[in-house]
């Protein structure tokens, strides 16, 4: 078990290219170090999927964001808001588009948000779970 539970949670599909660019995008720009992944696919996502069963996408179709991971006060954000609100936490100029994005209302975000994840994988190449974006330096950063 970790000493330091992570404070956000941003989970991805293990098997799409799109999420992998995602979480390779949010690598480097989390300049603070503030964000720890897990795939969709794995342990992790089922045990916060067992606590949140009714507000978790069960065709793993969404990213999810979890802000406070493993407390009381443990909060899951899915879709376009999952994206957003990271987009927040990377701080500077990302969090200024995330205050434009917050804008947009919820149904048009998550409208778009839809039409992405429903032909991801036909835009973007479908791959094993993550292996190619996790290497040594960064492995403490994902869990299972």
């Amino acid at each position: 078990m970790r000493e330091i539970l992570p404070r956000f949670l941003l989970f991805f599909d293990g098997e799409c290219g799109l999420c992998h660019r995602a979480v390779r995008f949010f690598l480097l720009q989390d300049k603070n170090r503030v964000f720890y992944f897990a795939s969709l696919q794995g342990a992790t996502a089922h045990q916060v999927r067992e606590r949140h069963k009714n507000d978790w996408d069960e065709e793993l179709k969404s990213m999810v964001l979890v802000e406070d991971y493993d407390t009381s006060q443990e909060k899951i954000y899915r879709k376009s808001q999952a994206v957003i609100r990271a987009l927040g936490f990377l701080g500077g100029f990302w969090r200024m588009i995330s205050g434009l994005l917050r804008m947009v209302p919820r149904w048009v975000a998550d409208r778009v948000y839809d039409k992405i994840a429903k032909n991801r994988y036909n835009w973007f190449e479908v791959t094993s779970v993550c292996d190619r974006i996790v290497d040594g330096v960064l492995k403490e950063r994902f869990l299972s």
